[in-house]
Order: structure tokens, then sequence, then C-alpha cells
């Protein structure tokens, strides 16, 4: 499916966002990279650490098939049963049941870190749904290709290519991996299948794309991209009457506890909860999100015990149509809890029949947390069905 996007469509119905790329540092894995105090174990700490990242990100730690091969050769979708029901009744199919070539749009939250900016962990933030990247997929070549910048002017994009010569011999569980070492620089692309922790999405997938410029060196240049992309719910679909929760949800990503600058500790949003729902008919949705991390460790494993983190709670937004075809798409803010007088936002895009799978991009930095300066730094993904 490609579709393309006219930010003032959705711009017009969203309240209190910020225009153009909001600067914020998104939690990162980099302070382990700066502030690690024996670099002759420097190396071997990264690899571990990068495996733990990817695990973290896309909740894919553990046993299992690896999946996430490409889009299958198969039927169409099935028809939803929208109430009222438009006319024509939309149908869609299910991302195992494309075949040939395909585009997606998909929304990212992004992490960098470089040593030419000051300070170190910062000018991130959050890309929402279809405005500057997409992921390709060339049946023939049998290759993805992630693409980010000017979407409309193909000599303003940066493309990155993986093919079968890339992927990877063990990856983790659910995803197939791809990465390529080319004059040390490390590039990576972790498709997850739909498999989430405890149900299954049929319409929506996420990956997260590393990009390492010095494999081995301390304090090397990283960005990660977390996205979320499938078959979005087109504009003529409706939803639900009424306010309609959706009762399965995942949280993937980061939260880095930072005092003036300087990283103290990172921590894996595995173990988050979040409440999200869509009120069609007001052209609404609502959202929160119960931080609760583990720690990443200086060994590059996961602490025993969990630590309760600032909630995100009553997060608010509006629909928009938006795009050639027009889907349904949604910005808000977090309103109230441990971060809300602070830099936040999050973005997304409903999936499938009458929206029955929701996925969205988050970011949010806390209030200085005590006189030392301290605070969080956070971004991830929500992922949601009903």
């Amino acid at each position: 499916m490609s579709v393309s996007y006219n930010r003032k469509a959705l711009n017009s119905r969203t309240k209190s966002v910020a225009s153009g790329h909001c600067q914020v540092r998104i939690s990162s894995l980099r302070r382990y990279w700066l502030r690690r105090e024996y670099r002759g174990s420097f190396m071997l700490w990264s690899r571990r650490l990068a495996f733990v990242v990817g695990c973290a990100l896309l909740a894919s730690c553990g046993g299992g098939d690896s999946g996430g091969s490409p889009p299958a050769t198969g039927g169409g979708g099935g028809t939803p049963t929208p109430t009222p029901s438009p006319s024509p009744t939309p149908t869609y199919s299910t991302i195992a049941q494309l075949t040939g070539n395909q585009q997606f749009e998909s929304g990212c939250a992004y992490s960098l870190f470089s040593r030419a900016v000051s300070p170190n962990f910062t000018a991130d933030s959050e890309i929402p749904f279809g405005e500057r990247t997409q992921l390709r997929f060339d049946a023939a070549a049998s290759t993805w290709s992630f693409v980010e910048g000017e979407l409309t002017n193909p000599s303003q994009q940066t493309v990155l290519t993986f093919g079968p010569a890339d992927l990877a011999a063990s990856p983790p569980a659910n995803t197939t991996l791809y990465r390529r070492v080319t004059a040390g620089r490390s590039l990576e692309l972790a498709l997850r299948n739909g498999q989430q922790t405890g149900f299954a999405t049929e319409y929506l997938r996420t990956f997260l794309q590393t990009d390492i410029a010095a494999v081995g060196v301390a304090d090397s240049d990283r960005t990660d991209r977390l996205c979320v992309y499938g078959v979005p719910t087109v504009a003529a679909d409706t939803f639900p009457a009424g306010s309609v929760p959706y009762t399965s949800l995942n949280v993937l990503g980061t939260a880095t506890l930072v005092s003036f600058g300087q990283r103290l500790g990172t921590y894996a949003l595995t173990d988050s909860t979040a409440t999200f729902a869509v009120n069609g008919q007001a052209g609404t949705v609502s959202m929160s999100i119960q931080l609760v991390g583990r720690e990443i460790l200086a060994d590059g494993s996961l602490a025993t015990t969990t630590t309760a983190l600032p909630a995100l709670t009553a997060g608010s937004g509006t629909i928009a149509n938006a795009g050639t075809p027009a889907i349904k798409l949604f910005e808000g803010n977090f309103t109230t809890g441990g971060i809300q007088d602070i830099a936040s936002k999050f973005a997304g895009s409903f999936f499938g029949p009458q929206g029955r799978e929701a996925g969205f991009t988050f970011y949010a930095r806390s209030p200085r947390l005590n006189a030392n300066g301290d605070n969080f730094e956070i971004a991830g993904v929500v992922v949601a069905r009903r």
C-alpha cells in the first residue's frame, strides 16, 4: 500500500502539538557507551548490550520461531463490517496475505548519540506516521529498504537496502534480522512478526533500524529508529459506536535517567502497561501508560527487579483523515501525570477494519526529580488490538 501525506490536513484537527521536529532528548543506551569505566571490556559489553537493546525494543527476547519473513503469497483480505456500513464496504488484506512489491508508511521514535553535538544525548524526536519514513519490499529481489527523508522527492531521501545476503543466522525470536558491516559501519534492520506478548496482530508490525558509525569504537555515533507500520484503516471506514477500549496492548522502548546530560541508568519498558480507547463519533483518542522499567545492566543483562517510572496518564488526542488515499491518523499530548509539564507527544495510525489495531510512537521528558537535576528521557511504541 502506498500513501502520501499532507500534514496540514492532520494538523488542522490537532491542538497543542508542536510543528516540525521537536527537539527532545529521547532515551538511549549510548550513555552506557559514553560513561563505561572499563574500556578494555567495551567491545564485548557493547555487543551484549546491542542484543539486549533489540530484545527490549522489539519484545522478542527468548526462544521461539524466528518468523518475520517477507510478505507471503496468498489471497486477498477479508471484509470488515463497520457500523454504520460505508458504501462501498472497505476490504483489507492482512500483512501475511500481501503479495508483490509493497510500500508501507511508518512512524518512528528516534534515539541519537553523537560526539559532534553538545550535549551528546540530544537532537532527537518522534516522527509521526507517514511524515518522513517508509519501509519498502521488492519482491523480485527479496529486499527490504528503509527510506528516510522527503518522501515525495527521491533526491532528498536516504535509502538503506537489505537483502538475503544480510540475513543473520541467529536472530531474536519472532524477528527477521538483517545485518551488514561496511567499512566499519554497522547497519541493521530487525523486522518483528505479528506475535506480541500475549496476543498477535494481523495488520500491524514493528521494526528497529540501527546505524552504528564505527563498530567497536568507544563513543561511536549511533542512531536507533523504532517504528510501526502496516495496513492502515482507510478514511471511508468507520469505528464502532461510542468509546471503544483496546484490550490487548504492548509497550516497547526505553527510559534513560540522566543528570545534567549524563546517563545514570537505562531501563527497558517491556513490563509497562497501557490503556487506549477511540471514540470515532467524537474524533478523539485517549490513552495512558504506566511505565515500569528493568534496568539494563553493564554486562547487557536485564535486572531481575523492576523499577516504577513516571506515569504518562490521561493522554488525549484527535483523529484526522490525511493522505492519498486518505487514512485515519491521530496525534496528541500527555495532559496529566508525571510528565505533563514537559515536552511530550504521541502520534500514530489505526490498522485494519474499523481500526481493529492501533500503533503509535511516543516521547516524553519528566520534570527534574530532585536538586541534582535528574530526569527521565522516554521514548517508545505502543501496539494495541481490540
